[in-house]
């Protein structure tokens, strides 16, 4: 068995590296107010067979960026309107449907619509609530109508 090899400790130019990396995480960690996400609208189609939602950062003041240092994740909720969950749309119940990555601004959201043989006349709504998880992220609108067209 051979003799372990000492573990030096840094010092001087490694040492100094070694702390301001340090200083600049803990900065980022506080530099400025975290984002928050708002979801917009969508439409559908049974030919397109989903709604794809748009998930945004917004800053959370005039000075502050749009992006979160860690990825965002996102759970989503979705409510029947006038489309009927399962039988127009697959439905989410609090589950992880999307990601945000760190240092990126947006993402989508994607709901599966269900083709069928009946033609409706009009177009049928469910709604879409997102919650994220990660950074500090807040609201702004966590909530989104979806519609689904036949065509």
């Amino acid at each position: 068995m051979g003799v372990p090899s000492k573990v030096r400790r840094p010092s001087g130019p490694r040492m100094a590296a070694l702390v301001l990396a340090g200083a600049a995480a803990l900065a980022l960690s506080a530099c400025h107010p975290p984002p928050r996400i708002s979801v917009a609208d969508a439409l559908g189609t049974e030919v397109t067979r989903e709604v794809v939602f748009p998930v945004t950062l917004n800053a959370s003041g005039a000075s502050n960026p749009r992006t979160s240092h860690v990825d965002v994740q996102l759970f989503c909720t979705t409510t029947a309107g006038t489309a009927t969950s399962v039988v127009d749309f697959v439905p989410w119940a609090g589950q992880q449907c999307g990601v945000i990555d760190a240092g990126e601004f947006t993402t989508d959201v994607r709901v599966q619509v269900v083709p069928d043989a009946v033609t409706e006349s009009g177009i049928e709504s469910f709604t879409l609530d997102v919650r994220p998880e990660g950074g500090g992220v807040g609201v702004v609108d966590g909530r989104a109508l979806g519609l689904i067209k036949d065509r």
